[in-house]
């Protein structure tokens, strides 16, 4: 899936989701692509929506939606994450995804954003070894 717009706890802009992702459409390969990943949820807002919500809830995206990238790093359990919803996890120093190939990785939140965007585009053309 992909999202239009910016994600924002505020509900300013939540974007909006488009449901055309096909197995076929990861051109960086599946082991170089997120499928889903820990959220960051900010201190005492545990169940609590828009941090953190059922994932079936297509009206609150930002409920299980997440962003990584520049100016988007991983984060740990007591960062704020200001008005950007970004992956994280109460796990200290990491933080655990699922890749479109099905294996599982934890990466140190201290991941390079430029390599963390990487992972996260399905089709932008940079190959990312990681461990």
């Amino acid at each position: 899936m992909t999202a239009e717009g910016i994600l924002t706890p505020k509900g300013a802009r939540t974007g909006r989701w488009k449901r055309t992702v096909t197995y076929g459409l990861i051109l960086d390969g599946s082991s170089n692509t997120f499928l889903a990943g820990e959220m960051h949820i900010p201190n005492g807002e545990l169940n609590k929506v828009p941090f953190n919500g059922p994932m079936y809830n297509g009206k609150e995206l930002v409920a299980h939606s997440r962003i990584g990238g520049p100016g988007i790093p991983l984060l740990s359990g007591n960062d704020e994450a200001g008005d950007i919803l970004g992956f994280g996890s109460a796990h200290p120093g990491t933080c655990n995804f699922v890749r479109s190939d099905g294996s599982t990785a934890s990466f140190d939140i201290n991941l390079d954003t430029i390599t963390l965007a990487n992972l996260c585009h399905r089709y932008d053309g940079e190959v990312v070894a990681t461990n």
